[in-house]
């Protein structure tokens, strides 16, 4: 059976980007997801809290992937390209056609950053609060986001996902 986003049950207001989209992924605790992300962190020499945070640097995110037993590749790379000939989000959802669980890393053109999970037309993200939904458009506020890269999540069909705080989308 092939990996599914998922409903993040244990979602709250104000939780960042980051932990929503692995959490969507993976299938872990919120928890498991901050300790993950700090452990990734000081890989990289740097110290965080396993409290979860605004902001995540994406190396860190990328690497708690790894942590996970998890995979990724890079599908898309738009990083090369000038920002407004890049794909925005809406963009980027029509055409999409792959089956596989997809990392969405989007940023405004300045220091902003956005991720978010997707998967054949669906999304978990921040504006969904959590909730695996289709996708039909983003909210105004994730218009001025574009995407700058795309990554393949590959989860083993043993990673042992976490059903504790977490519903399957196909449930």
């Amino acid at each position: 059976m092939e990996p599914k986003l998922h409903h993040i049950q244990d979602w709250f207001d104000g939780l960042s980007c980051a932990p929503t989209a692995l959490a969507a992924i993976t299938g872990k605790s919120l928890a498991d997801i901050g300790i993950l992300l700090q452990q990734a962190a000081d890989v990289h020499g740097r110290h965080i809290s396993d409290r979860l945070l605004e902001t995540y640097d994406l190396s860190d995110t990328l690497l708690a992937i790894k942590l996970m037993g998890s995979f990724w590749l890079t599908a898309d790379e738009y990083d090369r390209k000038p920002f407004h000939e890049r794909p925005a989000i809406d963009e980027w959802m029509a055409c999409d056609r792959s089956s596989g669980i997809k990392l969405v890393f989007c940023d405004d053109g300045g220091a902003g950053g956005h991720i978010f999970a997707a998967q054949e037309g669906n999304v978990v993200d921040t504006y969904t609060r959590g909730s695996c939904v289709k996708f039909e458009a983003v909210p105004a506020s994730y218009r001025k986001f574009r995407v700058k890269l795309t990554f393949l999540v590959l989860v083993p069909a043993n990673s042992g996902q976490s059903r504790h705080s977490m519903q399957s989308n196909a449930d």
